[in-house]
């Protein structure tokens, strides 16, 4: 017989004599015990008391379910129950049950029929993961709290160099290669995300650039670049394409097209085929 064969247990239950009357071979496999121990036990004596409520409340609504004949309609319970069952041993295993009910004549339920598969490796894989994913979010989460406080540590810098200008731009620039590069080289190392490892590129590139002759041109005068503007104009210095910069940025190409026009026109070439990064770059 197939099912003497089934990695799964069969079991029949007979509801008027409260007892097992049949066991597949798998019980003892499963549970330790022999067909023949098992026989003799209650079906209490098989699930851990962690798990006997919900599993006399899954029964008991199969129970209702087939004495009212409603297991051709659609139903709110599950396929499969989940619990936690009893060794021999005393030792705990996880198994998932589909129990259905064989009716008499008089269309109340005589038999119960179930069939149980070990879950115990698939329980534990997905425990396992689950541990991972929340260690990965606490990395995340802790990555992010040094990411903000480095984006606030470079706004109060960059706000400063204003009020600062040429008496501090030297110290400015000895300050972050020596303070914050060494920090922003250590966060790179650490792990990052493909979207995390952008915004700290981003933040090093604004740094690097923040002292450099192009970075005071394009900021002063009359018509002097929006912050925006002027990151678009370093990367477009260093070969960016639209695309790109618009994913570095978190911006649509559209508006990254948008800020290319402005610094076109703050160098008098609107509409003009000169070449943007070759300008860009002769005034270092």
């Amino acid at each position: 017989m197939i099912i003497e064969n089934m990695e799964d247990i069969a079991h029949v239950w007979l509801i008027s004599e409260n007892r097992f009357i049949y066991f597949s071979p798998a019980i003892e496999r499963v549970h330790g015990f022999t067909r023949e121990e098992a026989l003799g036990l209650h079906w209490k004596e098989l699930i851990a008391p962690e798990s006997m409520a919900d599993h006399i409340k899954y029964t008991g609504a199969r129970y209702i379910q087939a004495a009212q004949n409603n297991f051709l309609k659609k139903s709110i319970l599950p396929e499969y129950n989940e619990y936690m069952g009893l060794r021999k041993d005393g030792s705990r295993i996880w198994l998932e049950e589909n129990i259905f009910y064989l009716c008499g004549e008089n269309g109340k339920p005589t038999h119960s029929i179930g069939i149980s598969r070990d879950i115990s490796s698939r329980k534990q894989a997905a425990a396992q993961l689950e541990s991972k994913y929340t260690h990965m979010q606490d990395m995340v989460r802790e990555q992010s709290g040094q990411l903000s406080e480095l984006s606030t540590t470079v706004k109060v810098l960059l706000e400063q160099q204003e009020s600062f200008k040429k008496s501090y731009r030297k110290d400015l620039g000895s300050f972050i290669a020596g303070m914050v590069m060494p920090f922003v080289e250590k966060l790179k190392q650490s792990g990052l995300n493909k979207h995390q490892l952008s915004m700290i590129e981003r933040i090093e590139f604004s740094l690097n650039d923040a002292v450099t002759p192009i970075a005071r041109k394009l900021t002063s005068g009359v018509s002097a670049l929006s912050p925006t503007a002027l990151q678009v104009a370093m990367f477009i210095k260093e070969g960016k394409s639209t695309k790109e910069i618009a994913e570095i940025m978190n911006l649509s190409p559209k508006t990254v097209e948008f800020h290319r026009e402005k610094i076109r026109e703050k160098f008098g070439i609107k509409n003009q085929k000169a070449n943007l990064r070759s300008i860009l770059n002769s005034m270092e």
